[in-house]
């Protein structure tokens, strides 16, 4: 299958914008997303989950093979902190 330039530059502006979108998160970066009906987990477009930082803004951690593993260390750290 061939691909134009124009389609090409399609593909990436897309992609880009999904990542810039994911870092923003809800409320501006993540700030305010524990207050949000999706929370502050989220999954990126490579399949890992992250946790956003709820009072700061962008990510807090990543990498997170599932979104339990993301939930479960969300719990250990409020349980930590509490």
């Amino acid at each position: 299958m061939k691909i134009s330039k124009d389609q090409l530059a399609q593909i990436i502006l897309k992609e880009a914008q999904t990542i810039i979108d994911e870092e923003k998160g809800p409320g501006g970066g993540g700030k305010g997303c524990a207050e949000t009906e999706e929370k502050c987990v989220r999954k990126s477009s490579d399949g890992t989950w992250y946790i956003l930082n709820n009072k700061k803004g962008g990510k807090w951690r990543e990498g997170f093979g599932t979104e339990e593993e993301a939930k479960e260390a969300l719990r250990g750290f409020h349980f930590t902190t509490s």
